[in-house]
C-alpha cells in the first residue's frame, strides 16, 4: 500500500475481506472491525476503499 501500486489494491481488498471474514468465523472479531480498521487506516487512498466495497 505504501507505494500506491493501484494495480494491487484488489489484491490487498481481497485479503482485507477474507481475513475479516475468518476473524469474524472464529470468533476472534466482529464482522466488519478487520474492514473499519483498514479502511480509516488508508483513509485517503479512495481506489483502495472502492476495491473494499466491492467484496463487502
Amino acid at each position: 500500500m505504501s507505494n500506491k501500486n493501484r494495480d494491487s489494491y484488489h489484491k490487498a481488498a481481497f485479503l482485507v475481506c477474507i481475513l475479516d471474514e475468518c476473524l469474524e468465523n472464529l470468533n476472534v472479531k466482529d464482522k466488519g472491525e478487520i474492514i473499519a480498521f483498514y479502511e480509516k487506516k488508508y483513509l485517503r487512498y479512495t481506489a483502495f476503499k472502492k476495491e473494499i466495497n466491492e467484496y463487502k
